[in-house]
């Protein structure tokens, strides 16, 4: 009877640890498919939310500079504590404390960096990111500090070839704030340049230039180099004032450009499954987006399949418009690597 009553008990423990081991199992398996959905389902979340109503205010990032740099005039402790900070920031960056940093500071600092963000080491990443959430601390209404997060973690992700999660958030808080109200908010919500190749090769002449800049001792040098930058900034300016002409004024563009970072993800790990599931729920809902289509064509003409790319093209239903802005896009991307990306990503 013992003999029976032991045999007994470590059955049912066999019993319970097996059905523990499958639930652990369907737990993992439901977690992992809710995640899946979600990242599949994440570029028509976006979507979703950059076009609904009565969403958070912004307050934009010039004028977080501004506000700033008048209460350093205005505020003696503050000019003392600015003294601090320059003597602070001539010394091992690890050493000082990012919250005994004044904003404006902190606000150049990562200005600085993000100029040349793909090109950040680790170390470097992790400061800046340090300071984006100092600055969420202090003023968490600013869509541009969620900007340089978004971008810090997507070098990051890129520099360690990793899947980040926390930039789905990011992406999520930036789709529900308005930036209609303002002009100026508009022009600092733009995530990928509008560029074209002189564009490009004026941005990479201002940073070379600038680099130059940092190393020269010479005085007449300095000058030179200086009247250099401003001359070719004015240029590059001028160009992107007239491709974003127009822009401004379109929010459906806006809510288009925030789409975009899901889509270039995944084409830049070579996930094109999950660029023609998020293309394929976006057109289903929205049919006349451009970008949409043109991700699904991308991915299916990446991973080889021409004559279907070729084939979804001649049965769009779109305006004769809409059908040239795609084949025009689709023709300049020709031989662009999906792994550049993150170049086309400039903060201000």
């Amino acid at each position: 009877m013992y003999a029976y009553d032991k045999s007994l008990r470590m059955n049912t423990k066999n019993i319970s640890a097996f059905l523990f081991f499958i639930l652990i199992s369907l737990s993992s398996y439901f977690l992992y498919k809710y995640q899946e959905v979600k990242k599949e389902n994440l570029v028509l979340q976006l979507k979703l939310k950059a076009m609904a109503k009565n969403k958070k205010s912004s307050v934009s990032w010039k004028e977080v500079g501004f506000i700033s740099t008048q209460k350093k005039i205005i505020n003696e402790d503050n000019n003392t504590k600015n003294e601090i900070n320059n003597n602070n920031s001539k010394k091992d960056e690890a050493l000082v404390d990012i919250r005994d940093l004044a904003t404006e500071q902190l606000m150049n600092d990562l200005e600085k960096d993000l100029k040349r963000h793909w090109k950040l080491t680790e170390k470097k990443l992790n400061r800046n990111l340090e300071i984006v959430d100092e600055l969420l601390t202090r003023n968490p209404n600013v869509y541009s500090y969620y900007k340089a997060k978004l971008i810090l973690l997507l070098s990051k992700e890129n520099l360690e070839n990793s899947y980040d999660p926390s930039v789905d958030d990011v992406l999520v808080s930036m789709s529900e704030f308005d930036l209609t109200t303002d002009k100026t908010l508009k022009r600092e919500a733009f995530l990928i340049a509008q560029s074209n190749d002189k564009a490009d090769e004026l941005f990479s002449e201002v940073l070379n230039l600038e680099d130059q800049l940092e190393l020269e001792t010479n005085e007449e040098d300095i000058l030179d180099l200086r009247a250099q930058i401003a001359l070719k900034t004015s240029q590059l300016d001028t160009i992107e004032d007239e491709l974003e002409s127009g822009l401004l004024d379109d929010s459906d563009y806006l809510n288009e450009d925030l789409i975009e970072i899901p889509f270039l993800r995944s084409l830049s790990k070579g996930d094109y499954d999950a660029v023609i599931e998020n293309a394929e729920s976006l057109v289903s809902e929205f049919p006349n987006s451009v970008s949409g289509h043109y991700y699904l064509i991308k991915a299916l003409e990446l991973s080889g399949e021409d004559l279907a790319a070729l084939e979804y093209i001649e049965e769009l239903e779109l305006s004769e418009t809409k059908i040239n802005m795609l084949k025009e896009r689709l023709r300049k991307s020709k031989n662009i690597d999906p792994g550049e990306y993150l170049k086309k990503i400039r903060f201000q």
